[in-house]
């Protein structure tokens, strides 16, 4: 029985500590470190002479995924089955699951491998440990992966069948002339149109696509066609992606801030509840002194 209340006084405990800010403080800064050190090493070639900070890094690193692994079992005796209910949980446990892997393959000479190569490289993506830690940034991923399964499909979808029309008219009007290179470069296929009617779509290099049009023909038409895909596939279209993500990132604030204030709430009344149990031992505590006093004072009398 005093086994059993021991253990979950442990258990109590380090679910206490993981929740605590000094633990999170600490698995922040030990990210921030590591970024940092993940900088450092990128400049810095892999000769003899460069040997020494080699291991020091190598050394640093080493005790980063340690604070990583303090963390994942600290969450996971505090959590348990439940720490594979949140996805940046996994997430941080697939950091953790290749660093480890590229470590053991480090001390087993495997370094010069390309598949420890392409391991180490996933060591750049150890900041985005960051999220699990930091609620605003987690909103923002949440209403992003919303957003890719929401309305976001529906407008790329009609983006795409505006694409596609627009390509099939590009193709048959403008890219019928083989002898003219640059024409067929942009809409000699249907591939290459649609490829350059992509690069309208984001306005980046849309005067080269305006001068293959003007190499294909000189009617007006050239200047209705890019003018009206400009303003459909850019401008309504970019704005419509800009509202969806908008509207997403919105909504999972508003969930956040009421899941926030729930919180709050339950804290505030679990205080409460905590000082009216206090007070009510309190008072229980002075009517059994009081009464003993009394008790005395008869026996005296």
């Amino acid at each position: 029985m005093f086994g059993r209340f021991r253990m979950v006084g442990i258990t109590s405990y380090i679910t206490l500590v993981s929740h605590s800010a000094i633990f999170k403080g600490i698995i922040m800064g030990a990210i921030l470190l590591n970024t940092v050190t993940l900088t450092i090493s990128t400049s810095i070639s892999d000769t003899e002479d460069t040997r020494v900070y080699r291991l020091i890094l190598d050394a640093l690193d080493s005790c980063f995924v340690a604070v990583y692994f303090v963390e994942f079992a600290v969450k996971f005796y505090s959590l348990g089955k439940r720490y594979w209910m949140n996805g940046f949980n996994c997430l941080d446990f697939g950091f953790l699951l290749s660093s480890l892997l590229q470590i053991g393959l480090s001390k087993a000479n495997f370094k010069s491998l390309a598949s420890v190569k392409v391991i180490r490289s996933f060591n750049a993506l150890r900041p985005l440990k960051s999220v699990s830690l930091i609620g605003g940034l987690q909103v923002i991923v949440n209403a992003l992966l919303a957003t890719l399964s929401g309305s976001f499909i529906h407008v790329v979808l009609l983006l795409c069948l505006l694409m596609f029309v627009y390509g099939i008219m590009g193709h048959y009007v403008y890219g019928q002339d083989n002898n003219n290179a640059v024409v067929y470069e942009y809409w000699g296929t249907f591939g290459s149109s649609y490829l350059s009617l992509f690069i309208l779509t984001t306005a980046e290099g849309w005067t080269d696509v305006m001068r293959s049009l003007k190499a294909a023909s000189k009617s007006f038409t050239v200047y209705a066609y890019i003018i009206s895909f400009l303003f459909c596939g850019h401008f309504v279209f970019g704005n419509l992606f800009v509202a969806v993500v908008i509207q997403q990132i919105d909504k999972a604030t508003t969930g956040y801030q009421k899941m926030l204030d729930t919180k709050r709430t339950l804290e505030a009344m679990k205080k409460l509840e905590n000082a009216k149990i206090s007070q009510r031992n309190e008072m229980q505590r002075m009517v059994k002194q009081r009464r003993g006093r009394i008790q005395h004072g008869s026996l005296v009398l």
